[in-house]
């Protein structure tokens, strides 16, 4: 295990939630279509520790980070990335689109190991 800092930027820190877990991808992870990437995600609730992130169907993102901050914005997949605007917590809001990979139950994100729940 790593120690390292979560930046929830959706999923960067929410206020730098400092947390331990694996980050090396257990299996193949492997890249799919825009298409099969948002199904595998939408309507479920990507998790990582007491973070908790919900991928709605809509497009919208709303969630908790284990420090009781909200989540709130909007996400798409486009080229295979992540890609997602907060707008809360106000640190980290902005935009950005992030490498992503899901294998079975499990997103990485920017090399972060998240939970599909």
């Amino acid at each position: 295990m790593k120690k390292i800092i979560f930046l929830v930027a959706t999923i960067g820190s929410l206020g730098a939630c400092e947390i331990n877990h694996d980050t090396s991808p257990k299996g193949s992870f492997t890249s799919e279509s825009d298409a099969a990437l948002s199904v595998a995600l939408s309507g479920r609730t990507l998790t990582l520790g007491a973070n908790r992130i919900n991928v709605g169907a809509d497009g919208r993102l709303s969630g908790s980070a284990a420090n009781g901050a909200a989540i709130l914005g909007t996400w798409s997949i486009r080229n295979g990335k992540w890609c997602r605007t907060l707008i809360s917590p106000e640190a980290m809001a902005g935009s950005a689109c992030q490498s992503l990979a899901i294998e079975a139950d499990k997103a990485a994100i920017n090399g972060t190991i998240y939970n599909i729940d």
